[in-house]
């Protein structure tokens, strides 16, 4: 197919001149660049291409189109490579991400960034967020670059993950445009009929808006619109196209990385079905981990699409060293979500599904995987719940399996020690090999290495071998034996619960989502403690002590990997032997070291208040500018039943600013109270558009203004409310296991104060005031989950029974009840 030239003249001589000035020339002072996503797919090439070409010029700055890949990468995206040569796109007047310096412009104050197709900066181009000036995009809206005003992102979030309001980034562009020329038409219309499959509505994939844009472009486009389609299709799953594909090519393709909780995964999507893509290479699960491990990766996914005669069909694989996470993973997926996957032979080492939800696509898959494990990848004690939350109890602690490997988050309570991490190996046979292994990266705080070198703070690892403990720091390349086993530094055995008369912690613990039942048996110095999941894979080892009044150590290791398998043992196990040559100096010290450390740290003092005997917390932390929490309202001094409710809070300092406070029922809220006395019927208020509304949805949706935003105590928290107040900081709490720092500041009319964990997690929200001379009332809500994460606009909505002022307006209104 070709379009003539005459039509890529004007396009041609904008992409040369761009190039020229932006990279032959002096450096520019001024230069925006349009760019698509890291998968650099058709919609996001041709979006940027087409923006740039058609914006027009701020400040005499230049606008340059930059694919988001490297050159030599262009090759295989098999349909746009063709659509531009069948336009006489001069492909050499391209400009790739390989070509230009962005983080150099950038440092000299001469970069400005358009995003297209993706609202967040891939990894590499992290550093460049405050050039980022406007997003157009029809993901699942990420949370980043927040100070961007103009973020035109078509998505919307759902219970089920979500839904993008159009199929291609390039209606939205298309959208912007008044008068068409029929090049940028062609372009336009190809890749969305692609990214829509054609508006078919098996797929699901089109919308109104995209079937409206491509109704207008069908009049202008060069080929008709059946025709464009049907060769790109062919173009883009050519079998002999793909055929010449390596296995790493097929990775590569259309590659997107993610984030969540500072845990990154990987997606490739690829066009052939997943038994072709597996055979491409004679050793597949090599080269997938090798590419994992390249890019520090938790998981990989590779979601397949083929045309078939019987239609579009998908598959899915996951690959993933850690057991414990595919497990949790496959579990979510298959049972707790709509994508109608069914298992399929690949590989025992991945797990590999058809897909009967063919509609189901990487943009609805990813925010998916959001809701299951923003707090299983968090990496710290949380009571965050989510989708893998499990009933089920179990009654005994299982025995540890003979030989496991497992990584660890290390935090101490009551011990100002920073947080760290490390590593467990572990290697018992009931006839053989007994040997442990306990890595604690800097800046570790481990008492068994303080007893080889008090005060080092640098990565030490422990060997427990049948005839004793070793010491070893690999940077300082120094290693002593501490104590034999006699003394009762050995192994771990693999019942060593069970063997001994353990306890049952009351209750549960929410740790990392799941449901964690803790085991507990008196230990040498500590109690030592073990807690599991329903399926019997351990969520933290504890050990707790208390040394003198008011000194009670919880030394908690809270595993964020657990796999039943041991890489290379003798490795990870033996390397002390090699290294031992002397006794430590100072053997089996560190419970002196523990007392004397926190002494010196913490002078003694008579306060009844254990945060001034604990920690010297921080400054209270602001606001995210976007959160979802749950609580449970109580009050003291005040006879009402307990109630729960939520929270949902958007603020942007050049954007929407709304706050939801949900008071589910029984409440007693003093701002529903104004609204009508007579119930306590579940109850939202809503701060939003300058205004606080009081809504009752299960009384009819009743609803009414209750004041505005100039009335104090109406508008919307800012996020430094309490940071920026100069607030008291007033004791400690220990909440739901945590330990709470307290901060309070004068509010309108009440004490308002707010508690912290160490991690600048939220405890707890407070309110105090007195009535009376004899009465003290606080109100608390104490947070049960804290999600950061971008709220949809719906949340916000104002019903529309919202159309009148209450009759007793606030703050006339309010009188606090006793």
């Amino acid at each position: 197919m070709r379009l003539g030239t005459v039509h890529a003249e004007g396009l041609n001589a904008f992409l040369r001149q761009a190039r020229h000035a932006a990279l032959e020339s002096s450096k520019p002072t001024g230069l925006i660049v349009v760019m698509g996503n890291e998968a650099c797919d058709a919609d996001s090439m041709v979006s940027s291409l087409v923006h740039a070409f058609r914006r027009p010029k701020v400040d005499n700055r230049i606008i340059l189109p930059v694919m988001s890949v490297n050159r030599c990468e262009f090759a295989l995206r098999c349909e746009v490579s063709a659509l531009f040569h069948a336009a006489n796109i001069d492909i050499e007047a391209l400009v790739f991400q390989d070509e230009i310096d962005l983080k150099a412009f950038h440092a000299s104050n001469a970069l400005k960034l358009i995003l297209t197709d993706h609202n967040k900066l891939k990894q590499e181009y992290e550093a460049l967020d405050s050039a980022v000036m406007e997003i157009i995009d029809h993901h699942d809206d990420l949370g980043a670059h927040t100070h961007v005003v103009l973020r035109d992102i078509a998505f919307k979030r759902t219970e089920k993950g979500g839904q993008a309001l159009v199929g291609s980034a390039c209606t939205l562009i298309a959208e912007r445009i008044t008068e068409y020329q029929p090049l940028e038409a062609t372009l336009l219309l190809g890749v969305i009929a692609l990214d829509t499959m054609n508006m078919d509505p098996k797929a699901k994939k089109g919308t109104e808006r995209d079937l409206a844009v491509l109704n207008c472009l069908d009049k202008l486009t060069l080929v008709p619109r059946e025709e464009l389609y049907a060769w790109l299709v062919h173009e883009k799953f050519s079998p002999e196209n793909w055929k010449q594909f390596t296995f790493n090519n097929c990775l590569i393709y259309d590659f997107k990385q993610f984030e969540i909780s500072a845990t990154k995964y990987g997606c490739s999507s690829i066009l052939v079905p997943l038994s072709t893509f597996w055979s491409k290479t004679t050793s597949p699960v090599e080269e997938v981990e090798l590419y994992r491990a390249r890019l520090n990766l938790a998981f990989v996914i590779v979601q397949s699409l083929v045309q078939t005669s019987d239609g579009p069909e998908r598959q899915f694989l996951l690959y993933c060293p850690d057991e414990a996470l595919k497990e949790a993973l496959t579990r979510f997926l298959v049972e707790d979500t709509a994508m109608g996957l069914t298992s399929v032979a690949i590989d025992s080492d991945v797990n590999a599904f058809n897909q009967a939800n063919i509609a189901m696509s990487r943009k609805q898959v990813v925010p998916l995987l959001v809701t299951l494990s923003t707090a299983f990848f968090q990496g710290l004690p949380s009571l965050l719940h989510h989708a893998m939350t499990i009933d089920k109890k179990i009654d005994a602690p299982p025995p540890l399996p003979p030989a496991f490997q497992a990584t660890f988050t290390e935090v101490f309570d009551g011990f100002p020690a920073p947080l760290s991490t490390g590593a467990w190996y572990y290697h018992y046979e009931a006839n053989g090999s007994h040997q442990w292994r306990a890595d604690h990266y800097a800046p570790q705080r481990n008492n068994f290495c303080s007893c080889a070198k008090p005060g080092e703070f640098s990565t030490c690892e422990l060997y427990f071998d049948p005839d004793g403990l070793y010491i070893h720091f690999p940077s300082l390349d120094d290693c002593c034996r501490l104590c034999t086993a006699e003394s009762g530094c050995s192994p771990l055995k693999p019942d060593w619960l069970l063997s001994s008369a353990f306890t049952r912690s009351p209750g549960y613990d929410i740790i990392h989502g799941r449901k964690c039942y803790q085991y507990c048996t008196p230990g040498a110095v500590f109690n030592d403690c073990m807690s599991f999941d329903s399926t019997g894979i351990p969520c933290q080892y504890s050990e707790t002590a208390t040394f003198v009044k008011e000194l009670t150590i919880i030394h908690n290791l809270t595993f964020t990997s657990w796999s039943p398998k041991l890489t290379d043992h003798s490795k990870h196990i033996t390397l002390a032997h090699h290294l031992f040559y002397k006794w430590c100096p100072d053997m089996l010290r560190f419970v002196l070291d523990v007392i004397s450390l926190y002494n010196a740290l913490n002078p003694a003092n008579t306060s009844d208040d254990i945060g001034s005997s604990v920690y010297d917390p921080l400054p209270p932390p602001p606001f995210p500018s976007e959160v979802h929490a749950t609580f449970v309202e109580t009050y003291e001094g005040y006879d009402v039943p307990e109630s729960t409710g939520s929270w949902f809070y958007q603020y942007h300092r050049h954007g929407n600013k709304n706050w939801r406070v949900d008071h589910d029922e029984p409440q007693n809220n003093n701002f529903c109270a104004c609204a009508d006395p007579n119930t306590t019927s579940s109850c939202s208020l809503y701060f939003t558009n300058g205004n606080m509304y009081v809504n009752f949805p299960d009384l009819d949706d009743k609803c009414c203004r209750l004041c505005d935003a100039t009335t104090a105590g109406c508008g919307v928290l800012e996020p430094d409310w309490l940071s920026a107040s100069s607030p008291v900081s007033t004791g400690v709490d220990m909440i739901d296991g945590r330990i709470c720092y307290q901060f309070c500041t004068p509010g309108y009319q009440f004490l308002d104060c707010m508690s912290y964990d160490d991690y600048g997690m939220p405890c707890r929200y407070s309110e105090t005031w007195a009535p009376s001379s004899d009465t003290l009332i606080v109100h608390n809500l104490t947070f049960t989950s804290w999600f950061v994460h971008t709220q949809a606009p719906s949340i916000f909505e104002i019903p529309d029974t919202c159309n009148q002022d209450c009759p007793n307006m606030f703050p006339m209104c309010m009188a606090p009840s006793t």
